[in-house]
């Protein structure tokens, strides 16, 4: 899995009243996302510049996602897993 080099950045970035990081959403199309793709997807988010130590950080897929919240070093790769049917309701 790689990203593209002209599109270094993340879908959203939500800043604080400060300018700080606050939170990273990625959305991606990956059916199936497991744990490891979401992780390696981050990193390589990550290597292209995109701010790693936030307070949450989160992949989401068509019927998954993955949050890292308030990360310290240690747990960098472990990220908490979502079934994104149970974040909304489909109309």
């Amino acid at each position: 899995m790689t990203i593209s080099q002209s599109r270094p950045r993340p879908d959203i970035l939500i800043r604080d009243p400060e300018g700080y990081p606050l939170a990273v959403v990625e959305v991606n199309n990956l059916p199936d996302l497991s744990r490891n793709m979401a992780t390696e997807l981050r990193h390589n988010l990550i290597e292209y510049g995109v701010p790693a130590r936030v307070p949450y950080f989160l992949i989401l897929s068509q019927d998954m996602g993955f949050l890292w919240k308030e990360v310290k070093q240690a747990d960098l790769d472990v990220p908490g897993r979502l079934r994104t049917k149970t974040l909304w309701v489909h109309t």
